[in-house]
């Protein structure tokens, strides 16, 4: 009979401890949105003047009213053209943070250009803490040199937060019309846990 041989202790090796991952932040090229465009106040009042010009050729046989309607529908077309016109050239993308905690107070911020200039506009950003679109700031026009705007935010919860794109929007010209375009592309913002969480953590 041969001797049993002898069992073999197996290493168990410990699973190798991964680092963590530092936040990750997407920037992306700048993508233009298609410039939208709707009636002020104003706008709808000059287009209901209109109206009113053109049914004047009910009881008068002269077409002057009717006149005076194409004039006026053709100048808001033409102030529509030119409020989208003024949106296309200007590029932009989101200023992220470094490293974000959730709870604690950060520096947002977007960086705006336009290679042919543009008239005066208000920049429209996602705010984490309030989870929706607000004012972020009212400029008096852009140049070729990137212009940098920042604000104070604070995410609520960790994890992975979606800021969509950016909203710049004017009211060109003789205040008849607003045009708005997106900016920039969505971007992807890693929140690490409050600090005073990771501390509690720690000690323990």
């Amino acid at each position: 009979m041969t001797p049993a041989a002898a069992p073999v202790a197996a290493e168990i090796r410990p699973p190798a401890r991964t680092a963590a991952r530092p936040p990750r932040t997407v920037t992306l090229v700048p993508v233009r949105g298609r410039p939208r465009s709707h009636f002020t106040a104003l706008g709808w009042l000059v287009l209901a003047e209109a109206a009113v010009l053109a049914s004047t050729t009910l009881w008068q046989p002269r077409p002057l009213g009717a006149a005076l309607a194409i004039g006026l529908v053709v100048a808001l077309a033409i102030a529509a053209w030119m409020a989208q016109r003024a949106l296309r050239p200007i590029a932009g993308r989101w200023l992220l943070p470094p490293t974000p905690h959730a709870g604690e107070e950060v520096t947002l911020g977007a960086q705006l250009s336009a290679a042919r200039g543009a008239p005066p506009l208000t920049l429209e950003a996602w705010h984490p803490s309030s989870r929706r679109r607000e004012l972020a700031a009212r400029l008096r026009g852009l140049e070729a040199q990137p212009t940098r705007v920042t604000w104070a935010a604070r995410f609520r919860v960790r994890g992975v937060t979606v800021l969509p794109p950016l909203v710049i929007r004017t009211v060109q010209p003789f205040g008849l019309i607003i045009a708005e375009r997106t900016v920039g592309d969505a971007e992807e913002v890693l929140v690490y846990p409050a600090l005073g969480r990771v501390r509690r953590e720690l000690r323990t």
